[in-house]
């Protein structure tokens, strides 16, 4: 797979699904939405200053917890929706990948926290200024590495391959390409967003929430964009390895008809 192959592939199989499981990305443009609905009732959108002020709001945070939640579980169903070619077998019952993803969902949940609360944390600590930069953008730098190591487990772990975790012997080789894919896909997506989110600063009601609502989706976008991305990533790695991804045989029907 080349690099530009994968990048197109990763829109094409992100857009993809929002159609074939509309009330999964349904689920996460609401959650979205939810948190745009209670940064408006804060008044974080009323001026830049109030952005500042209320960009660490309790209310704000816990809403933007289940957001993230919401997003790091979607990888399970794109990753069998992009394997299995089809919304029914992204939404087949498979305890086994169910039991190897919960691993997956905690690791990645845990380590979304502590970075979404790094500052806080550091603040608690005594730390402020520049300082809390630094650590913010060492955070980060070490997230990307960390994930693209982690990716071909991620990965197997959907599918309900056994022993999913040793599939990361696969990522030395291609952690820079994996790097490198994930931010030639979602970096212009990030400008959009934060486009938009600024764009929303100190407008009349109407027109803040229309560019919210626009938000809203294109964020949710973004996050299947992200988890198709990490399919891009475990196919390559897998080529190298002369193998491929598919989905292990289970006997279980779709547990949503809605979508056989």
């Amino acid at each position: 797979m080349t690099f530009w192959t994968a990048i197109l592939r990763s829109y094409s199989e992100a857009w993809g699904f929002m159609l074939a499981l509309p009330l999964v990305a349904a689920a996460a443009i609401g959650l979205e939405g939810l948190q745009h609905a209670v940064e408006y009732a804060e008044g974080l959108y009323v001026s830049s200053a109030a952005m500042r002020t209320h960009g660490a709001d309790a209310g704000r945070m816990v809403a933007g917890l289940a957001k993230v939640g919401w997003l790091l579980l979607l990888q399970y169903w794109v990753t069998r929706y992009v394997v299995g070619r089809s919304a029914r077998a992204a939404v087949a019952r498979d305890s086994v990948a169910v039991r190897q993803f919960a691993l997956v969902f905690a690791l990645s949940a845990a380590a979304g926290i502590v970075q979404i609360f790094l500052p806080q944390l550091l603040a608690a600590s005594g730390v402020t200024g520049r300082p809390v930069i630094y650590a913010v953008l060492v955070g980060m730098v070490i997230s990307f590495i960390l994930g693209a190591f982690l990716v071909p487990w991620a990965v197997g772990a959907a599918l309900g391959i056994p022993r999913a975790w040793s599939l990361m012997r696969r990522a030395p080789g291609s952690i820079l390409w994996a790097i490198a894919l994930g931010l030639a896909t979602g970096l212009a997506l990030l400008v959009v967003h934060y486009a938009l989110g600024y764009g929303a600063v100190g407008r009349p009601a109407y027109p803040t929430v229309a560019i919210l609502v626009v938000d809203a989706a294109f964020t949710s976008f973004i996050g299947v964009v992200a988890a198709t991305t990490q399919v891009m990533v475990a196919e390559r790695m897998a080529q190298r390895a002369g193998d491929r991804l598919a989905h292990v045989p289970r006997d279980d029907p779709a547990s949503l008809a809605d979508y056989a």
